[in-house]
């Protein structure tokens, strides 16, 4: 397992410390409308917006990361498993909500052979299934490809989710820095096996992809 205090230092190397005026606006990776449901009033104005947005700190944060994504859908319960799944379910979930963490984990122990329900609930039935894997290691690897081909798959089906995948560059984008975190290198895409994955999305916007079509 990865310990809580280092999960939440890969979090901020992931989403930074600074205010990030997108749609939705951000900080510490926390959005304006997870906040809105927090109903927290930092400025005391009467409501919560962009300005109490701005005024959160990293504990503030970091404490509403953890029971959101972290305690309330179980996946603490996952330190029991012999590997960093822990902390890659649950970048997951504060990347893209505990149901896909979730979901995306149950679509691995699957096809890694284990029988769960395909319910996005961390329950017993889905830890027993985890930890029935013995080799740890590589349960945590599937689960970071299964995810890196998660966001590939969005991307292909929306150009929108494009730029979280490549880099302005051409490179891998934040998404996919984040996918191969826990990743062992050698499982990480070459610049040989990126650039195919490039040119796939390409052909997927485009329209010129029969496979996608």
């Amino acid at each position: 397992m990865r310990s809580v205090q280092m999960m939440l230092s890969d979090l901020a190397d992931n989403e930074g410390a600074s205010y990030v005026d997108g749609s939705p606006p951000s900080k510490y990776g926390l959005t304006l409308p997870t906040l809105q449901s927090e109903g927290l009033d930092l400025n005391r104005d009467g409501k919560t917006d962009e300005r109490d947005l701005m005024l959160i700190n990293a504990a503030q944060a970091e404490s509403i990361m953890l029971r959101r994504y972290y305690y309330d859908p179980r996946l603490h319960l996952l330190e029991a498993c012999m590997s960093h799944l822990n902390a890659a379910v649950f970048d997951t979930a504060v990347n893209m909500g505990p149901n896909t963490a979730i979901m995306l984990l149950q679509r691995t122990l699957s096809l890694c052979g284990a029988t769960v329900e395909m319910d996005a609930i961390m329950g017993p039935d889905t830890l027993a299934a985890a930890l029935s894997i013995q080799d740890q290691p590589s349960l945590l690897h599937a689960y970071c490809i299964e995810r890196r081909s998660h966001y590939i798959a969005l991307a292909a089906n929306d150009s929108g989710f494009v730029r979280y995948v490549v880099s302005s560059d051409g490179g891998k984008g934040g998404w996919i820095r984040r996918a191969e975190l826990y990743l062992d290198p050698k499982y990480r895409a070459t610049d040989e096996e990126w650039a195919d994955v490039v040119d796939y999305l390409q052909r997927s916007s485009d329209g010129t992809d029969e496979d996608h079509r």
